[in-house]
């Protein structure tokens, strides 16, 4: 299997205000949008206080990023890396700790909060309203709940080019995308690419292998998500379609509270918007793009939240497949009509 390739900073290349919040003694929480480091961040402030000796936990909501944060801290640190799971898994069975740093702490209940300062006397936490895809908390709720936290709002974006976030600024304006972050980008890039199939299936089909096809085996370390607007069926369907050609890729999804699919993930993966949260990778698929400003999305109980999630996994290479041209956006892609 071609291994997810992981990308972490070293700690000595994060901002002085980023590292800032690893030094302060007190609780923090971090907020910004995506790809602004919350949960760098919070890996390394975990990683930092277990080299201090101290019993940190890590928590997260996703299934696949606590894994992802886990094979992380096993190459710096292995008992941090033994303290990282998802937060509902940890209060089932929790135990006390010096700190608790929640990652995607808008995912969770407000009333789950209660049973972690049972058992910490900190709780530090990251959290983004704009990426909340559960009946979790806002921030108003956080901030209530944990009124001395130290705020450290993250403003620059380590993740996507100015391109994806445009396409996001332009297509879900309720995602308050600001100008000033688009500029924060490491680079320009290339403008996201709207493939147009006119309802083709087969079309969709054939675009998606070619351009995994065109990634693979050209000796880079590559990471490739096709991402699903929702669960088991989608998920599924692509996951057949792609292991026919590429037999190493894997697949993860969630139904009912059980996990399915791989433990691990390889630089080809396929799962649901809402699984790929915290996650990044050089190029993002995604089909049937056009459900994102379609009534048709809400019988799946999808809102933009979910296609902003997804865009936005998106470091370099961003492409959209849609039954149908998509006008609102047309400013922000390149359209190739299959």
């Amino acid at each position: 299997m071609a291994d997810y390739y992981f990308n972490i900073p070293p700690i000595d290349q994060l901002t002085v205000y980023q590292q800032g919040a690893l030094k302060v003694t007190n609780a923090i929480a971090l907020s910004g949008g995506p790809g602004t480091g919350k949960s760098v961040v919070s890996l390394y402030r975990h990683i930092v206080l277990t080299n201090q000796g101290k019993k940190s936990q890590l928590l997260t909501y996703t299934t696949t990023l606590s894994q992802y944060l886990k094979a992380c801290c096993k190459i710096l640190n292995e008992v941090a890396s033994n303290n990282v799971t998802t937060t509902y898994k940890w209060v089932w069975n929790p135990i006390s700790r010096d700190e608790i740093i929640v990652d995607e702490a808008q995912d969770v209940e407000i009333e789950k909060y209660k049973d972690l300062i049972i058992n910490s006397p900190v709780i530090s936490y990251g959290a983004d309203e704009s990426q909340s895809l559960y009946r979790g908390s806002t921030l108003s709720e956080l901030k209530s709940m944990f009124p001395k936290n130290q705020l450290f709002t993250l403003g620059k974006n380590f993740r996507n080019t100015k391109c994806i976030l445009k396409l996001a600024y332009s297509a879900f304006p309720d995602a308050n995308v600001s100008l000033q972050e688009i500029e924060s980008c490491i680079s320009e890039g290339n403008r996201p690419v709207l493939f147009v199939t006119n309802g083709v299936a087969s079309a969709q089909n054939t675009t998606i292998l070619k351009i995994i096809e065109g990634f693979v085996g050209n000796g880079e370390a590559h990471n490739i998500a096709v991402l699903c607007p929702w669960g088991e069926k989608s998920v599924l369907y692509f996951y057949n379609l792609i292991k026919s050609k590429f037999p190493t890729c894997t697949y993860f999804y969630r139904k009912k509270g059980t996990d399915f699919g791989c433990e691990d993930i390889s630089n080809i993966h396929i799962t649901t918007f809402k699984s790929a949260k915290g996650l990044e990778f050089d190029t993002v698929i995604i089909p049937n793009f056009d459900l994102a400003f379609d009534d048709f999305s809400s019988y799946y109980a999808l809102d933009w939240k979910h296609y902003y999630v997804g865009v936005t996994r998106a470091k370099t290479n961003l492409y959209l497949i849609s039954s149908r041209n998509l006008e609102q956006i047309n400013d922000c892609v390149e359209v190739e009509y299959l």
